[in-house]
């Protein structure tokens, strides 16, 4: 059956969106709606993944990693976990042998467990660790690779989230 006006569901916003709309029209009192207004200039990411970023300790790392896995492989099918676990481990045995691009995604997934970790929004969280990831979009691959497309995916479900989440 189509329905010309029928909402389109993408993933969680659009329930979240019908939750906060109902809720606005249920409710008696008046809510005001604050447009997020801090936002972190693109010189600052620039300057960021330009900055040395020590790595997290390995019992951080693989917590961040987890906490990555476990949220976003509930919804998203983005990441095979048993290849980033050994990619993980791989990087933490020997940081020297990891290759640019896997070494991106590990800061991409990073970048995402600091924002699921992370329990107050007082800064933005990860945010190092995605300015590190971005340095992969610079290089576009004559040949895409499943690794290249991995990170664009996790770079772009990471800004979802921090738009979702962020102040109002």
């Amino acid at each position: 059956m189509s329905v010309p006006l029928a909402p389109i569901l993408v993933a969680e916003s659009s329930d979240s969106a019908f939750a906060t709309r109902l809720r606005q029209v249920v409710s008696n009192t008046q809510q005001n709606h604050f447009p997020r207004v801090d936002y972190v200039s693109d010189e600052h990411i620039q300057s960021l993944a330009d900055a040395d970023c020590p790595w997290p300790s390995p019992g951080r790392a693989r917590f961040l990693v987890d906490t990555t896995l476990k949220r976003m492989g509930r919804c998203y099918h983005i990441l095979m976990r048993s290849t980033v676990l050994k990619e993980l481990e791989d990087h933490i045995q020997s940081p020297s042998a990891t290759g640019f691009s896997v070494k991106s995604k590990l800061w991409a997934v990073l970048a995402i467990g600091e924002l699921y970790a992370t329990r107050t929004f007082s800064a933005f969280p990860g945010l190092q660790y995605f300015a590190k990831a971005t340095k992969m979009l610079h290089i576009t691959p004559e040949r895409p690779t499943l690794v290249a497309i991995e990170i664009r995916l996790l770079l772009v479900s990471l800004q979802l989230f921090q738009a979702r989440t962020s102040k109002y």
